[in-house]
């Protein structure tokens, strides 16, 4: 059993020693054709321009190759490479159309004579084609960092202000600005750079596949010395008689102002432009105030208007009956008064006036200095600033002063 094996491995091992003889014979017989695929051979794409000129461009990001079977003696035939070759598909001898396209390719140079291509008059190759679209864009300059501290950036100055983009309509119809990046980090006077440009989709990535005309733009960043200044509210015109002004509020006390360091010195608050009271009607008004800028100051925001609101009180009235007081009466005497009591109406706004009450006025009459007998005398009030006095129904009152303890 143990020899019948070995008798077996012998055979196969001798039929393995005679297929290599037999390989080594025939691959080194120079009179003996072989046959050898060349794969990724390069297709240069030839006469591009005639396709743009009838408004067509190839589809960015497609590869181009193609294989080979060559076939002559071994020798020839195992030292091709693929890069021996030249293939091109020529776009001006066909009329091409948006999508895909299938285009002839034809081999300008090979490695030598002693090799035959067999499959040379049947290649071929898919070009996905799309239209040629052009667009005008606006140059959009975006500011990376911050200027140092007590600087600011003015508005970018870039030439020329519009660039032209190019490409696929499908590239084209993905994008979204053209922009120039500009660092400005610690910066402490003006820049002026060569950008370059890149057009990029809506998330802010560049689209390579697009070609920008032209490719570096002038940009000019102002950069100054800034300061922060308070704001002053000037007014002009009347509220109707039915309002009183109760407040104007903006919603930003201060602003950033931006200019030479000498300009900057002598200006500490920016006026507004005067807001027409007589132009308000109803208990609160949003407004917006448009500031006044002096020459050689600008604003650090590009808005030189401030949202506010104006707040105006009602006017009312309020009827009171009030004690008559009096006051500063000589030692020894008393004083009476033929009426104890005054009637007003108060006036002001309906804050003031739903604040107001008897305790809130003094009401009296002045003895100083008075003896005793008859007097006929004005009736004094005392009010809160904000409360006028529309009317009363008594001015003077009599008073009788006496001596104490004396009934005549």
């Amino acid at each position: 059993m143990v020899q019948q094996r070995r008798k077996q491995l012998v055979v196969k091992i001798c039929c393995i020693i005679a297929a290599f003889v037999l390989w080594l014979v025939t691959s080194n017989d120079e009179n003996l054709n072989v046959t050898y695929k060349i794969s990724n051979i390069p297709i240069e794409i030839v006469n591009e321009d005639f396709l743009t000129q009838s408004g067509l461009v190839i589809l960015p990001n497609q590869q181009f190759t193609t294989s080979l079977k060559i076939t002559g003696k071994p020798s020839d035939v195992y030292s091709v490479k693929a890069d021996q070759f030249k293939i091109v598909a020529d776009l001006s001898i066909y009329a091409l159309k948006k999508g895909d396209n299938k285009i002839p390719i034809s081999i300008v140079k090979r490695p030598s004579s002693d090799i035959s291509i067999i499959n040379d008059n049947s290649m071929w190759i898919n070009v996905k084609v799309d239209k040629y679209i052009e667009k005008t864009m606006p140059i959009v300059v975006k500011l990376k960092g911050n200027s140092k501290n007590g600087f600011s950036e003015g508005k970018p100055i870039v030439k020329p202000e519009n660039a032209v983009v190019g490409g696929s309509e499908q590239y084209i119809n993905s994008m979204s600005q053209v922009v120039a990046d500009v660092d400005i980090s610690n910066q402490d006077k003006n820049l002026t750079l060569k950008v370059p440009l890149i057009a990029t989709d809506a998330a802010g990535v560049e689209i390579k596949e697009l070609k920008v005309n032209p490719k570096v733009v002038d940009v000019v960043i102002p950069i100054q010395k800034t300061k922060e200044v308070s704001i002053s509210v000037n007014t002009t015109g009347d509220l109707s008689n039915d309002f009183l002004l109760k407040a104007i509020n903006l919603y930003k006390e201060k602003v950033m102002i931006t200019g030479e360091p000498n300009d900057l010195v002598s200006v500490n608050t920016l006026e507004t432009e005067p807001i027409d009271l007589s132009k308000f009607k109803s208990e609160k008004s949003y407004i917006k105030v448009k500031l006044k800028i002096p020459p050689k100051i600008k604003l650090v925001e590009d808005t030189d208007t401030i949202d506010g609101e104006v707040l105006l009180d009602k006017v009312i009235q309020k009827n009171l009956t009030l004690d008559i007081d009096s006051t500063n009466l000589g030692n020894g005497l008393s004083a009476s008064l033929d009426t104890k009591t005054v009637s007003i109406v108060a006036s002001g706004s309906e804050t003031a006036i739903s604040q107001l009450s008897a305790d809130n006025i003094k009401c009296f009459v002045n003895l100083d200095s008075l003896g005793k007998g008859e007097h006929n005398l004005p009736i004094n009030l005392e009010v809160p600033s904000d409360i006028d006095i529309i009317s009363q129904n008594i001015k003077f009152v009599k008073v009788t002063i006496k001596e104490q303890g004396n009934g005549s």
